[in-house]
């Protein structure tokens, strides 16, 4: 009874601290693009309210890993924009080109997290096993909408601090993907799904 009061505490905490993350965010968003009105930046602002939205409303579960490093990887890969850029750097890609691909990685992410739907969540945990829809392409669906989304943003407003800032992104959401993995292998049905869809987020590459 103990331990599963403190994981609902812990919960509760991360959920508050992805809620007024956003504000913050979302200050800097609106801030950053009245001053170059790059569409992209609201772009990725709305990729991150949806995921915010889906953390407060995702489902409590008993079978999370509280283990130090995975909360640090937690941690850094949801509250990156702390860190990232939103108004300088170098257009690789056009305003327009970018943002139909943003536009194409959040509609990958929304079609994703239906099918997951409140098994969503933050801290890696055991809900439910999807296997369906865009699970049979790759086990992590939406982290593959992230990659493209952030990739997306980062060839738009292109520079070495952005490079770093996503590079060390992908390295604690890789570890995620980890810890995730260790934690519904616990599950004999992800066990079997996992023989079936071999790749993790990318496919044919990882």
């Amino acid at each position: 009874m103990k331990t599963k009061y403190k994981s609902l505490v812990l919960e509760l905490v991360m959920k508050t601290m992805a809620v007024i993350g956003m504000v913050y965010f979302m200050n800097q968003a609106y801030q950053a693009y009245m001053n170059s009105h790059n569409p992209t930046v609201l772009l990725l602002l709305l990729e991150e309210l949806i995921t915010v939205f889906l953390i407060v409303a995702a489902k409590f579960t008993d079978t999370r890993n509280f283990s130090p490093l995975s909360m640090i990887a937690t941690t850094c890969g949801t509250f990156y924009f702390f860190a990232v850029s939103l108004d300088s750097g170098t257009k690789l890609i056009s305003d327009n080109v970018a943002s139909i691909i943003l536009i194409c990685a959040i509609c990958w992410q929304i079609y994703a997290k239906i099918y997951l739907g409140r098994s969503f969540g933050l801290l890696p945990a055991c809900r439910t096993v999807v296997d369906t829809g865009p699970y049979r392409l790759v086990r992590h669906p939406i982290y593959l909408g992230y990659f493209v989304g952030h990739m997306s943003f980062l060839f738009n407003n292109f520079s070495l601090w952005n490079i770093i800032v996503f590079t060390l992104l992908y390295l604690f959401q890789f570890l995620r993907i980890i810890y995730e993995e260790q934690v519904l292998s616990q599950n004999e049905q992800y066990r079997e799904y996992k023989t079936r869809v071999r790749y993790r987020f990318i496919p044919f590459i990882i």
